[in-house]
């Protein structure tokens, strides 16, 4: 009868270290998943955070011609995009407006992504109404300091060109 009682006393005592292990593996487990979830909070808050923000540029254009930035760090070797966008702030429909962009460096590339080449496609613009494009700018060789002078036309308007700067060099 000694046997069966050591025995038990030794099955309970198993029986209650699995269980402190068991609820030690699962407060570590819900701790582990809270914080992920808290991680992922912060990063989805700020990046609707972020998208409001550009949405919100987008929004307060007020010049025929923005670029978003209007200035650019790259590495040697590496490319960014830029958004242009061309607005028609007159009455009356803007007929086959392009852009056109070209760099001030022979080591500094500038094209539009829909077109890959230095000419977005001619389009018309209602009044009010917007033409948006993405220039690539692409570090060709060497390093230092240029611009992709950007222009538009087609908008009855004189300041139809900006530059973007470009800075070049061995870090961003």
């Amino acid at each position: 009868m000694l046997r069966n009682k050591r025995g038990a006393i030794e099955l309970s005592i198993t029986t209650i270290i699995v269980i402190v292990i068991g609820v030690a593996l699962l407060v570590l487990g819900l701790t582990f998943v809270s914080k992920i979830f808290g991680k992922a909070n912060e990063l989805i808050d700020s990046s609707f955070a972020k998208a409001d923000a550009e949405i919100g540029i987008f929004e307060s254009v007020n010049a025929p011609l923005t670029l978003i930035p209007d200035t650019v760090s790259l590495k040697k070797g590496k490319s960014k995009l830029v958004t242009v966008i061309a607005a028609n702030l007159d009455e009356g429909v803007a007929r086959n407006v392009k852009l056109t962009v070209t760099s001030s460096k022979n080591y500094i590339g500038c094209y539009f992504l829909s077109t890959e080449n230095s000419v977005s496609q001619p389009k018309d613009i209602e009044s009010g109404n917007q033409l948006k494009d993405k220039i690539v700018v692409r570090s060709l060789s060497g390093v230092g300091t240029g611009a992709c002078h950007v222009e538009v036309q087609g908008l009855s308007t004189s300041d139809n060109q900006v530059d973007l700067f470009v800075q070049v060099g061995l870090e961003e």
